[in-house]
């Protein structure tokens, strides 16, 4: 326990001046998600990080899941988190180089609009 606390301490610097981003895993994709974070397992990012769901934010009062593709990309991961009943999260936004679509409950917006979530 006390290995984590020293890296988070470590890499607090690293996060201050955005060089990195820790992004702790939950416990369930329910509200509150700061209240279901994991404090000592995490990811750190620094850049692309080529996973199938990047992020779960809270938008709009509703959990999104986020999921970044360099190119079309699927999104198979999100699909069975928003089919899955157990989950609180009813919407992905998918930002790729794409146009703006939609299907079902997935949102493609190209990277430049992100600034509107």
């Amino acid at each position: 326990m006390q290995n984590w606390r020293l890296i988070c301490l470590n890499e607090k610097w690293l996060c201050d001046f955005g060089i990195i981003t820790l992004c702790h895993n939950l416990n369930n994709i329910t509200e509150p998600l700061e209240g279901n974070k994991i404090d000592n397992v995490f990811k750190i990012y620094m850049r692309d990080s080529g996973l199938e769901i990047d992020f779960v934010s809270k938008i709009n009062n509703d959990i999104s899941l986020i999921e970044v593709k360099a190119t079309t990309g699927n999104t198979k991961s999100a699909k069975t988190v928003l089919r899955n009943s157990q989950y609180d999260a009813n919407i992905c936004y998918k930002l790729s180089e794409n146009n703006i679509g939609v299907a079902e409950n997935i949102i493609t917006i190209p990277y430049y609009m992100t600034f509107l979530l």
